[in-house]
């Protein structure tokens, strides 16, 4: 692999943006809780990245809870605006501009608000706080900081995912409509030069002055002005007071007749210049734009001070339109008599593509994606009763389930489910026409062409009969009524319905039942209550009865369409000694034996659940037998017993999916009257 590489910004930015959308529309993410039971130490051991790790994160899940839209956010780093700090600036050719601090957070109340630098002064530092939402650029003469508003956020968004470090991006629809593309709303000063005399400043004396020779363009200057032709040539005069404040043009001539120092505008000025009008020149930039479509001249006066009359600042009039890439330039008249080695240096600042505020994600880095969910109280499945911690924080992608029942609606149902087959959810089309086939070969005839018309190779179909019903892929269209598909028919048809349809493994069928199946290895990406159930080989098909109030369960509760799980075994039985176990004792299947199933106390309940006493466990090893799977069911600790009479194992079948982010902290206490929120910091 060649080192002569780089891996933009926007690759991180692209990931991250991938990240959410897969999160909303793909897969089904959790953040789960682990690893009860440790003390809480200064030193918190960072997690390794291999296979023993993962192995035992799965072991030490306690419970876990879905990640929605809502939960997510855009993040980037956080840099507060402080007074006497100097802060970054925005340059389009900086290649560490995503390690600098070039924008800052402002909080006002219970609103914050984000600014990008698109100034600092050549490295001075900022003095007033950049305020306002104006989507114009934000000018602090003050301190000479030039802001741009980029958005805000409230309170509500601020607690949810604000840290000490990162804060989320919002966008803001009035700045995205107001950035203009290829503005130069900055000139950088490489080198500001020296004898730039070509500036004055004055007022119009008498009506003599203006219009001079009736030509609206010609005015005459005060005293002040030099008595040299052509030496203000090229620079912009721009009205300071009357009518006509604001308001510039280029001077085009100089001359001296009689005594009278004349200037000539390249045009008239909007409203009535007046005597005692005050004006100011200054030497103009000009910009050459390098490969672009200008659809707006960029406008800008170079500011002259200090005894070498360098250029000290870059006034932006006028920051035009469409530029890629430009380079600006002084053209002082040689009447000015500039030394060529003491020329100032200048750089127009580029916009990013869109212009400034056009993409807050990719202007200000935004490659984190901020994770915020709260564990709440006595909030099940996520948690037990009682109370106990945790100590790992981690994100798992697309577990399956292990013990779901689905309640299905026998008005919907055709054929007849099969034990063991795999089921998978689906959604489907009628197309137009009816199909012929028979099971000695793969073709297949179609009554219209436009069924034909409607599909392509790899589509999947499914044929059905008032009785019967076949799925396959479409393998190669022969003409617009003919088409060949991947498996041999099971069936004759010659008037079947035609359907293209869309479906999706869902899990294996363990029971049968008129009114519910019951499932295993159930894998719940993009699960929706409207889907019908397909059996893989029986071809029969159900839809979901979303009527029935819990037709969803797992491990027997309400299952609230995945929004989380219950990691922890449960078991049923009677504590037959006098005293209960310890949480976060091991505790071991009798007879014990090296190989005996063992479990960490993770909490128990006396008395509930038809007068049953309930332990929970993790780090669960081998399977407790119970006295209903004609086990012992006896479970020894230190000092105490119990005998579990039946269980339910936790709802991830164990090893599924992807943990895909670990985090090691100081033990969590739960509680049933307090939550936690945790925000997780992505970066990509």
């Amino acid at each position: 692999m060649s080192t002569y590489q780089v891996a933009t910004k926007n690759l991180g930015i692209v990931n991250a943006e991938t990240f959410m959308d897969s999160v909303s529309n793909n897969s089904a993410y959790y953040v789960f809780a682990a690893k009860h039971g440790l003390n809480s130490s200064d030193v918190i051991p960072s997690p390794a990245d291999s296979t023993t790790t993962l192995t035992q994160a799965y072991s030490d899940m306690i419970f876990g809870k879905k990640i929605t839209d809502t939960n997510l956010s855009i993040m980037i780093k956080r840099y507060n605006w402080e007074s006497n700090v100097v802060f970054d600036m925005y340059e389009d050719s900086d290649s560490d501009l995503k390690n600098k601090k070039y924008y800052v957070l402002v909080e006002e109340g219970e609103l914050y608000k984000v600014y990008k630098c698109l100034f600092n002064n050549n490295g001075g530092p900022s003095i007033v706080e950049p305020s306002g939402t104006d989507t114009d650029i934000l000018e602090i003469p003050i301190d000479g900081y030039i802001w741009k508003y980029m958005y805000s956020f409230d309170l509500f968004n601020a607690l949810r995912f604000v840290t000490d470090t990162h804060i989320p991006v919002v966008e803001d629809l009035a700045v995205t409509q107001a950035a203009v593309p290829g503005s130069i709303d900055v000139v950088k000063i490489n080198y500001g030069g020296a004898g730039y005399n070509n500036y004055t400043v004055g007022s119009f004396r008498n009506a003599s002055d203006l219009s001079i020779g009736q030509d609206s363009r010609q005015y005459g200057l005060d005293e002040s002005a030099s008595l040299i032709d052509n030496y203000y040539k090229n620079c912009l005069m721009k009205i300071t007071s009357g009518n006509a404040i604001g308001e510039y043009r280029t001077i085009i001539d100089y001359k001296i007749e009689q005594g009278r120092r004349i200037v000539t505008l390249d045009n008239v000025f909007s409203e009535v210049i007046s005597t005692t009008d005050t004006y100011e020149i200054y030497p103009r930039v000009y910009f050459t734009e390098v490969s672009g479509n200008v659809t707006s001249q960029c406008i800008a006066r170079a500011i002259v001070g200090g005894t070498s009359n360098t250029i000290t600042r870059i006034e932006v009039l006028n920051p035009g339109e469409g530029y890629r890439a430009a380079k600006a330039e002084l053209r002082p008249d040689q009447s000015v008599g500039l030394d060529s080695n003491f020329l100032a240096e200048l750089t127009p600042i580029m916009p990013p593509q869109g212009g400034h505020g056009s993409d807050v994600k990719s202007e200000l880095g935004g490659n984190h994606v901020g994770i915020s969910i709260s564990f709440i109280g006595d909030n099940s499945p996520l948690t037990v009763r009682g109370t106990a911690d945790y100590s790992t924080i981690g994100i798992i992608k697309d577990p399956l389930y292990a013990n779901v029942r689905i309640y299905i609606d026998s008005t919907e149902t055709a054929g007849q489910f099969t034990k063991f087959e795999d089921a998978y959810k689906f959604k489907q089309i009628k197309l137009a026409g009816s199909v012929n086939f028979n099971s000695s070969n793969t073709i297949i005839f179609s009554t219209d062409p436009d069924t034909v018309r409607s599909l392509r190779s790899g589509d999947e179909i499914l044929i059905k009969s008032e009785s019967q019903r076949f799925k396959s892929k479409v393998d190669t269209i022969i003409d617009p009524t003919t088409f060949t598909i991947q498996d041999q028919p099971t069936l004759d048809q010659s008037n079947g319905s035609l359907y293209l349809v869309q479906s999706q493994y869902f899990g294996q069928i363990k029971d049968i039942q008129l009114d519910y199946l019951d499932l295993t290895n159930v894998n719940v990406k993009e699960f929706n209550d409207s889907d019908y159930i397909l059996g893989g080989t029986s071809f029969a098909y159900s839809k979901l009865d979303s009527t029935v109030n819990d037709y969803l369960l797992i491990n027997n509760r309400a299952g609230d369409s995945f929004s989380g799980f219950n990691q922890l075994t449960k078991l049923y039985g009677d504590f037959t000694s006098q005293t209960v176990f310890q949480l976060d004792e091991t505790v071991t299947q009798t007879p014990v034996t090296e190989n005996s199933s063992t479990g960490k106390v993770y909490n128990f309940e006396n008395n509930v659940e038809v007068n049953k006493d309930v332990i929970y466990l993790s780090n669960v090893t081998s399977d407790f037998l119970t006295v209903s799977e004609g086990g012992t069911g006896e479970i020894v600790g230190n000092t105490s017993s119990f005998v579990s009479q039946y269980k339910y194992n936790g709802d991830l079948i164990p090893d599924s999916g992807e943990i895909l982010y670990l985090e090691n902290v100081n033990p969590i206490n739960r509680s049933t009257t307090r939550s936690e929120t945790i925000k997780l910091i992505l970066r990509f």
